[in-house]
């Protein structure tokens, strides 16, 4: 959600990071202009309605408004605009595409391995030149990249089912950022998990729900490399969340509206399977991931699934 105040002739008073982020611009720029140069239409107070909201880079972006007055004379006073970008709906992803990239991924998978074995029997031998041991190593490098590529192409094709057995929220989340140390490809990153409250038990797959946590760790991770990443664990409701904090530069609403599409990444090396992972696994225990908020200050994603300790 992206907040605005505007005065009585629409200039801008107040905009929220995330709408900052929303439209590509700093607040100052915002600041000196008037809302109507970046929506055109605005609904009446206390209606809704859908626009086009013009972003910093020349494209539109739909989004649902509404208007409120903050005083009893609208019509000499402030108002605050709420804007809701519009999501594009996930498009399910075709079971012949997923049986696809599954028999790729099986059928690449032991030539990898036949190769890499090949190539660390030769390197032990010993006697290369210095260059010589490079290039293999190198060449090593590139197959654990090829691998992990596999790794994705397997994920995208699995079909999530959770074996469903009562765990604690924070010991997965525990978990899944134990193993980012052990990520190679991803630089030193500190990683603190807290629990706000009391315990939160889930009725989930300890290691599907894992899965699913340590891409967005490593997400954050990548985002600002080596600055730290937060895991926080709260009970919201009747849901279970787990949210995952980073501080790096945050992500332009087109990114946004496709970041869950299977193999869309703006990283080099990079596979695009990570998060559209972790959401079919998180709708698969019947719960969601999300993005909470997004901008200079930094991106928190959101993993939610249904509490089992509720009342």
């Amino acid at each position: 959600m992206c907040i605005a105040i505007v005065g009585p002739t629409d200039e801008l008073l107040y905009t929220s990071p995330s709408l900052q982020a929303l439209l590509g611009a700093a607040a100052g720029e915002l600041c000196v202009r008037s809302l109507r140069s970046w929506c055109a239409e605005l609904p009446q107070d206390g209606h809704r309605a859908s626009c086009a909201l013009h972003t910093g880079n020349g494209a539109d972006t739909q989004v649902e408004v509404v208007c409120w007055a903050l005083s009893q004379a609208p019509a000499d006073g402030n108002r605050m605009i709420l804007f809701q970008p519009v999501a594009k709906p996930v498009v399910p992803i075709p079971q012949e595409l997923q049986v696809l990239a599954g028999n790729m991924a099986h059928q690449l998978r032991n030539p990898i391995a036949a190769i890499g074995g090949a190539l660390q029997v030769l390197r032990d031998r010993g006697g290369w030149l210095a260059t010589e041991s490079e290039i293999i190593n190198e060449i090593l490098r590139r197959l654990a990249e090829v691998n992990r590529g596999v790794d994705c192409l397997l994920d995208f094709a699995r079909h999530f089912e959770p074996v469903r057995r009562p765990l604690e929220l924070l010991s997965v989340a525990e978990a899944a950022a134990a193993r980012l140390p052990r990520t190679t490809e991803v630089p030193p990153t500190d990683v603190t998990v807290v629990r706000h409250g009391a315990a939160v038990e889930v009725l989930g797959d300890a290691d599907l729900l894992e899965r699913a946590l340590y891409h967005l760790v490593r997400n954050a991770a990548e985002a600002a490399p080596g600055a730290g990443v937060g895991v926080e664990v709260s009970a919201m409701g009747a849901q279970a969340a787990v949210d995952v904090v980073d501080v790096g530069p945050g992500c332009h609403a087109q990114v946004q509206q496709r970041m869950f599409e299977p193999f869309f990444t703006t990283k080099s090396r990079h596979f695009g399977i990570g998060l559209p992972v972790a959401l079919r696994i998180a709708e698969a225990h019947g719960g969601s991931v999300r993005c909470l908020a997004t901008g200079a200050a930094g991106t928190r994603m959101r993993l939610d699934v249904p509490r089992s300790d509720r009342a």
